[in-house]
């Protein structure tokens, strides 16, 4: 249309006089006019497309920066599910290694703690045999001690193994009733009396106020003598002193079972109650056992709604406090 304007305005002559009518309105005058509306109205037209353009670019930029923020917010979930699986990946990992060092030191000291009371058992059989066979009845009191220390720690081991398992699994039954605590350790202590003194140890006992204890009396049986036997066993020389009482603002039965052992390094001390655990595990260790003791009593204990703590100083000694429910306080409630 411009082009055809500014043909006009070249020739005009050619469109005026009786060769066109009504020439006057191409006169360069009003074509300039023209011209110059039609500039304006192609450049409002520009500028609505570009608008327009510019529109669809914003909205297409919108689009895409929700499409990029909800593709982030995917990428920050999955990089969570991602941490959160490499987090039970690890744990899972972490419990395969511990199962397998577990069953490794439980073969190990299982076949150290089953193996040498049956050679113990085997030998002395073949020497009451043989003692039998020469008509030699000095040595058989002897032999007969050997076979029952070896069946009772045969025994020992597979109590403990057992019960450990029934806590496990839920199905041991406890019978609780009112002990009397005191007269349950002055048994226990006389049964320890001909160890300790071959031992040279001194096992005295320090008694305040403590009523009785509401517990099963199978169960603190076996806590209260795995306890004093390891005081017995981890001290070389020296005393063993145990005493009881009564927390009053605290409502519990206090037993302390306090040696002068060789106590527990600071490092071990964490994993204390730990299922087959000794702080030395090698089988030239200088004290025997499956290290099921503490673990055993601690899961008895809370079977009983009571708790244990432990502190104790390398080559100093160890001090095992035990924490009871009083009988009396149920009769109240």
């Amino acid at each position: 249309m411009i082009a055809v304007l500014f043909y006009l305005i070249q020739r005009p002559s050619e469109f005026t006089g009786s060769h066109f009518l009504g020439a006057a309105i191409f006169s360069p005058t009003v074509i300039t006019g023209v011209i110059l509306l039609c500039s304006f109205i192609l450049a409002v037209l520009l500028v609505l497309y570009l608008y327009y353009i510019n529109r669809k670019i914003a909205s297409s930029n919108k689009q895409l920066t929700s499409e990029i923020t909800q593709k982030e917010l995917e990428i920050e979930q999955y990089k969570g599910k991602l941490k959160q699986y490499k987090g039970n990946i690890d744990k899972t990992l972490s419990k395969i290694s511990s199962l397998q060092k577990f069953k490794k030191t439980l073969i190990t000291n299982l076949n150290h703690e089953i193996r040498t009371p049956l050679n113990n058992l085997m030998g002395v059989s073949n020497m009451i045999l043989s003692d039998m066979v020469k008509n030699d009845k000095k040595n058989l009191a002897y032999y007969a001690e050997i076979l029952d220390s070896s069946s009772s720690r045969l025994l020992n081991v597979l109590e403990k193994v057992m019960d450990i398992d029934s806590i496990d699994s839920k199905k041991i039954i406890l019978d609780l009733q009112p002990i009397p605590v005191i007269e349950l350790l002055s048994d226990l202590i006389e049964g320890f009396k001909k160890v300790a003194d071959e031992r040279n140890l001194s096992i005295f006992m320090d008694i305040r106020y403590t009523p009785n204890a509401y517990a099963d009396v199978m169960a603190l049986h076996k806590i209260l003598h795995a306890l004093i036997d390891n005081a017995v066993k981890f001290t070389v020389a020296g005393e063993i002193i145990i005493a009881t009482g009564y927390l009053k603002d605290k409502n519990e039965i206090f037993i302390k079972i306090k040696d002068s052992g060789v106590g527990i390094d600071s490092e071990y001390l964490p994993y204390i109650f730990d299922s087959f655990g000794q702080e030395n595990m090698e089988l030239s260790r200088p004290f025997e056992g499956l290290g099921l003791g503490l673990s055993h009593a601690k899961k008895l204990l809370e079977l009983m709604n009571g708790h244990m703590h432990i502190a104790s100083k390398k080559n100093e000694g160890t001090t095992v406090s035990v924490f009871l429910v009083p009988y009396h306080e149920l009769i109240k409630a």
